[in-house]
């Protein structure tokens, strides 16, 4: 009984050391988190404080020489800056980043910390933003809540769209279209840019080139450029020939124009402006610039257009729509397998969506610019080829009296609307005026209309006139006491003041229903 009483003795005692060793092992690594120096940190306690944290290396960032800096750095701007948000175009490094900054924020005891909480001061060096009233400024910009769906490269290849065609988490990533390729395959800035080239031949647009130089761009042709931060990062940037102007859209914020032209001899600095302002530059790309031209899929309609348009399999084409003229305008999209098609007006809002083989449909368009999208279901195996013919109304043919009142004013195609008469007056004389409509509809004597005009003369007058301007006559004011004051004309609204005789008090102008004639 004493051995057994010894030998548990010394069990419960090794135990108890263990226990200690335990707590002693935790409260040493509660403190060391407890006490991690932020300001000072090195680039192996960024690693240890992301693995601590439980927070996922992207395998292809784990091998590159720069990782631990590049992940120190992320950690300082979530700490100095616990207010503002990341915005990074590709999406690995995006996620990556995201929760780097949830864990500083969770150890700051800051969880409940959103992107963006107090309006900044800052002024944008190296862009500009557009304000609410149009007008590119440094500070003070306009932001809408739908560019938080998508990224530059979507902007700067135009697809906008929502929601997004292509299976990708976020809008877009190079590669989407073609699947030729990911960023994170890429060793040099011009692979990304043959991947890019890629998905730009997926979606049926042409005569794509790639080069080191600014190429000239006409109206026909898109030209944007890329540059990268390390193996990180991408940026694109777009040109625009109506205001010789580049234009670009850092992650999920506001659009900005470029203050320069784009050139290897100047950085790209990552400052931005969202819901919450302006704020500075915390990276910049630095890599080589590399320039794509491609040819626009573009429909310029003035009165009819016929086109026809291959669509790859799981692709889709968008060809850009440009009306002159507001009009009634009639698409007719035909093909021998069902696709679906979508109109966008210039901000990408849906404003038409169908489905069929033979679509006929008519919808009003403004002077400007317009998108149609269009792709064939996932179960077709080949190219599919659409046939598209485009109509703009223009009701000015020939109008054929219907009515009394109504007319049918005709296209020249056969379509016709129904209006009401469009009258103007000529002829006017004594006796009649000409009171014509183009679709034949006459009336002729004044006696037809009753006056619509009655203006005061004076005291004593006032004259009565028919809605062509032909002057009737001219009457003595017949007046309706108001007021022991005041009293006041029928007709044409005159007041007189019973204590200031002679003196007018109001003239009106004014139509009427009836007047004396």
């Amino acid at each position: 009984m004493k051995t057994n009483n010894t030998f548990n003795k010394q069990v419960m005692f090794f135990l108890m050391i263990i226990l200690l060793i335990s707590i002693f092992s935790l409260n040493t690594t509660a403190l060391e988190i407890d006490t991690y120096d932020f300001a000072n940190l090195t680039e192996s306690e960024a690693i240890t404080f992301i693995e601590r944290h439980n927070i996922n290396i992207p395998e292809e960032f784990s091998q590159l020489e720069d990782f631990p800096d590049f992940t120190r750095r992320l950690i300082l701007q979530a700490y100095n800056y616990p207010s503002e948000a990341f915005y990074f175009n590709y999406d690995v490094t995006q996620e990556y980043a995201e929760e780097i900054r949830t864990a500083v924020l969770s150890y700051m005891n800051l969880e409940a910390v959103p992107a963006t909480v107090a309006a900044t001061t800052y002024s944008l060096l190296y862009n500009k933003v557009m304000d609410e009233s149009g007008n590119w400024v440094t500070s003070g910009g306009y932001y809408n809540e739908k560019w938080s769906n998508y990224n530059c490269y979507a902007f700067a290849i135009n697809r906008i769209e929502q929601p997004s065609f292509y299976n990708t988490g976020k809008q877009y990533q190079p590669g989407d279209m073609s699947g030729a390729g990911r960023f994170s395959s890429c060793d040099t800035i011009y692979e990304l840019a043959n991947i890019v080239k890629e998905d730009l031949e997926a979606m049926g647009y042409s005569n794509v080139s790639i080069t080191s130089y600014i190429p000239t761009a006409d109206v026909s042709q898109e030209l944007i450029c890329v540059r990268s931060l390390s193996n990180y990062d991408y940026h694109f940037m777009r040109y625009d020939i109506d205001t010789d102007s580049w234009y670009h859209k850092p992650g999920y914020t506001s659009v900005l124009k470029y203050n320069e032209i784009p050139s290897n001899s100047s950085l790209w600095y990552s400052e931005y402006s969202d819901a919450n302002g302006e704020h500075p530059s915390t990276f910049t790309y630095n890599s080589d610039i590399v320039f794509i031209r491609y040819e626009k899929k573009q429909i310029n309609v003035n009165d009819s257009s016929i086109l026809r348009e291959c669509i790859q399999v799981e692709k889709d084409v968008i060809c850009e729509l440009n009306f002159e003229n507001s009009s009634n305008c009639e698409f007719y999209l035909a093909s021998t397998n069902p696709i679906r098609y979508d109109i966008y007006n210039e901000e990408f809002d849906v404003t038409y969506s169908g489905y069929g083989t033979n679509n006929l449909f008519t919808i009003n368009v403004n002077a400007g610019k317009y998108y149609l999208r269009m792709n064939v279901g996932v179960y077709i195996s080949y190219p599919q080829y659409v046939d598209i013919s485009i109509h703009m109304h223009s009701y000015t043919y020939h109008v054929e009296q219907d009515t009394a009142t109504y007319h049918k004013a005709y296209c020249e195609c056969g379509d016709y609307i129904t209006q009401t008469h469009n009258y103007s007056y000529t002829d006017i004389t004594d006796t009649h005026h000409t009171y014509a409509c183009a679709c034949g509809a006459v009336s002729t004597t004044h006696e037809e209309h009753v006056a619509s005009r009655c203006v005061s003369n004076g005291s004593y007058l006032h004259s009565i006139y028919c809605k062509c301007g032909y002057l009737i006559s001219e009457d003595l004011h017949e007046m309706l006491i108001i007021s022991l004051q005041y009293s006041q004309c029928m007709h044409c609204g005159y007041i007189r003041d019973s204590s200031r005789p002679g003196q007018v008090i109001m003239g009106v102008e004014d139509k009427v229903e009836t007047s004396k004639r």
